[in-house]
């Protein structure tokens, strides 16, 4: 009994462990949205939300989602609570209720980071009288409002109010973090050392960015994919083609889960 009870404290206490990087993860967020943006001469509130949702969040945000998604499926598969299931449930019905639902929460943890960056560059930083230089970007300071609406298609959406942005790009990351965790999920469930199924995700996304990049199609790539359709440098039909790529990988990851479902865990 007292190995029983010994077991179920420290598989809970695993399963507690995405909880703790996905606070991590937006912590160290809003940390570097308030120190990378003091000091810089950024135009407006808005822009300073752009320069800082564009940097660490691109390259780190499927290494994170990898680890939030993946160590609850991990932790199943290592103390054979898969395996225990298989006489209750069939196996297909089991995958689902543990891989979808943590998929979910990693698709909400996603949408949470641009909320956080929108809080810390949108709010805190004004209130506490951050000054703006738009001379520095050969701006008029009464032209702020113009610059601003020209940054997104038809100038309405950040004129009103720069949150609407926010909420866009709020969905559309959890759309990208809901199918990198699937894929990484089904990652966990293929190969033999796990730690590939946290680092292919990302290494795929940076390798197709590049390679991308070096031909001198940047709008097309992943990472500037995870920003909304919205912004006119990436229009719609430039960010879906690889949120569709990996949407077809992560179909083709699962597919080879169903075909290998027999030997599964082992």
């Amino acid at each position: 009994m007292a190995q029983q009870l010994s077991t179920v404290a420290r598989g809970a206490s695993v399963r507690l462990v995405p909880l703790a990087v996905a606070l991590l993860v937006l912590t160290l967020g809003g940390l570097t949205s308030w120190f990378g943006t003091q000091g810089t001469a950024y135009v407006s509130p808005f822009h300073s939300y752009l320069a800082a949702s564009s940097g660490p969040v691109g390259l780190t945000l499927p290494l994170a989602l990898a680890l939030v998604a993946g160590w609850h499926l991990r932790s199943c598969l290592t103390d054979g609570f898969l395996e225990a299931t298989r006489t209750r449930a069939p196996v297909t019905v089991t995958l689902r209720r543990l891989c979808w639902p943590w998929a979910v929460v990693a698709g909400l943890a996603a949408a949470l980071l641009p909320v956080v960056y929108g809080l810390v560059t949108l709010e805190l930083l004004p209130s506490t009288g951050f000054q703006y230089y738009p001379d520095a970007y050969h701006v008029a300071e009464q032209h702020v409002a113009d610059w601003n609406a020209d940054a997104v298609a038809g100038g309405a959406l950040t004129r009103r109010t720069p949150w609407a942005y926010v909420a866009a790009h709020s969905a559309w990351l959890g759309l990208w973090g809901l199918v990198l965790a699937a894929a990484t999920q089904a990652l966990l469930l293929l190969v033999r050392r796990h730690a590939l199924a946290f680092f292919l995700p990302l290494a795929g996304v940076t390798v197709v960015s590049v390679v991308l990049a070096l031909a001198k199609l940047e709008t097309f790539t992943p990472t500037a994919s995870q920003f909304p359709p919205t912004l006119d440098v990436f229009p719609l039909w430039h960010a879906v083609p690889s949120l569709a790529l990996a949407t077809g990988v992560t179909a083709l990851l699962w597919m080879c889960v169903l075909v290998r479902l027999p030997e599964l865990p082992r």
